[in-house]
């Protein structure tokens, strides 16, 4: 007798993931009473894996329906024999269908997406008080924020061309309305972290995940922020700002490292320099701001603005427009002037460029040079942006922190070129 090991195999992991989903029912069980728990699911997984199975192997594809289906009676009997508590009944309903096709999910060949799946439904059975608690604290204006945003990214982006209208590439509108896209969900990022973490844990959160996508649409964000919170939010931001700005450092040296690791041994310097000053910045406003406490945090709104991203998005459009002239029309040895220039709206593009010159030969020392000025730019466009949208008392912080970076940049740049 041939025994199938992969049957066999399929069998057991419709099994563990009735088993994984049960074990969650089982402990909710003791809180609700519910009959469900962990032999239960084990045993609903095993008859969808059946039922799957035979329907293959018989070509009775009906079965799996009929499985479905009483499985769904059987539940919902006791139901309405008896004043259960309804909604756990419900849960338990859906918990149990879905688990059985996933029994079946796994006899069929699509085991990864099963296994996948039955990790998503035993969390969000876990994970039912908080979940519960994140629904209460959405208001009107929260979910009108996001569907504009949903809409924005799934409806409008997809039909915007995504190629470049001029003979320089400068201006593609599928990435400027991108940008904008990405602005306007790094400040609702901002705004949720800070509901669900506080004001404080929140915006340090916010912080270091903006800055590994953009530190300058973070610091956009942040410092409209600002204007709506006043001066009692002023560390706390500043501090989010700074954690963006010390990202950035480090993700200058990731992409020198994948270009040209040789860059990395004048650049690495200076740049972990800069980033531990604006950390250690970040780590003073942080401390400055425990003083706080979350009951005296300000009133959380809602910064979400399309319209105002998509300004500051049409705004790099056109200072990369000026930037793509300049590499067209200035000679090589402009290189300073056209790092500063691209710096002024990102700094891992001309990184990369300038890595990938200095890999093709041209002086590391000028690579180093240029992509510290490009920095700097970048460090002083943002300034800039927090001087003219945000709150006074966020100006004063992060005005200096800019020209304390600024007097290390130009001392590391003389470091460079002597």
């Amino acid at each position: 007798m041939n025994i199938d090991l992969e049957l066999l195999k399929s069998f057991a992991i419709a099994l563990a993931i009735g088993a994984l989903v049960g074990v969650e029912r089982e402990k909710y069980r003791d809180k609700s009473g519910t009959a469900a728990g962990l032999r239960t699911f084990s045993l609903i997984a095993l008859s969808g894996a059946l039922a799957g199975w035979l329907g293959q192997t018989m070509d009775q594809s009906w079965l799996l329906l009929f499985g479905l289906v009483a499985l769904t009676i059987i539940i919902m009997a006791p139901r309405f024999l008896s004043s259960g508590e309804q909604d756990s009944g419900l849960t338990t309903l859906v918990a149990a269908n879905i688990v059985y096709l996933l029994g079946a999910t796994v006899l069929t060949g699509y085991t990864e997406i099963a296994i996948a799946l039955g990790v998503t439904v035993s969390a969000l059975l876990a994970f039912r008080e908080p979940l519960h608690g994140i629904v209460h604290k959405i208001g009107t204006d929260d979910l009108f924020a996001g569907l504009k945003l949903l809409i924005a990214t799934f409806i409008i982006l997809p039909i915007i061309p995504n190629e470049t209208l001029d003979p320089w590439e400068a201006f593609n509108p599928f990435k400027v309305w991108l940008l904008a896209i990405l602005i306007s969900a790094l400040s609702m990022v901002g705004y949720v972290a800070m509901r669900l973490l506080g004001s404080r844990k929140g915006i340090a959160a916010t912080g270091l995940s903006g800055g590994m996508v953009s530190s300058t649409a973070l610091t956009l964000a942040l410092a409209r922020r600002s204007s709506i919170d006043g001066k009692s939010a002023a560390h706390r931001l500043t501090t989010g700002i700074l954690l963006a700005w010390t990202v950035m450092y480090m993700r200058m040296l990731i992409a020198v490292t994948l270009i040209f690791p040789p860059l990395l041994k004048v650049l690495s310097g200076p740049c972990l320099v800069l980033a531990a000053a604006c950390a250690g910045i970040a780590w003073y406003h942080w401390r400055q701001d425990e003083s706080d406490s979350e009951e005296k945090a300000v009133d959380v709104k809602n910064p979400f603005s399309l319209w105002q991203a998509t300004q500051f998005a049409l705004v790099f459009a056109a200072i990369m427009f000026i930037v793509r002239l300049s590499e067209h029309y200035l000679p090589p040895s402009s290189i300073y002037g056209v790092a500063s220039l691209a710096g002024l709206v990102d700094v891992d593009a001309i990184t990369l460029s300038i890595s990938s010159s200095a890999k093709d030969g041209s002086p590391i020392g000028q690579a180093a040079i240029a992509i510290l000025l490009a920095s700097l730019a970048n460090t002083l466009t943002k300034a800039g942006m927090v001087v003219a949208l945000g709150d006074r008392s966020l100006r004063r912080p992060v005005l200096l922190a800019s020209a304390g970076l600024l007097v290390l940049t130009i001392a590391a740049i003389g470091w460079i070129a002597s």
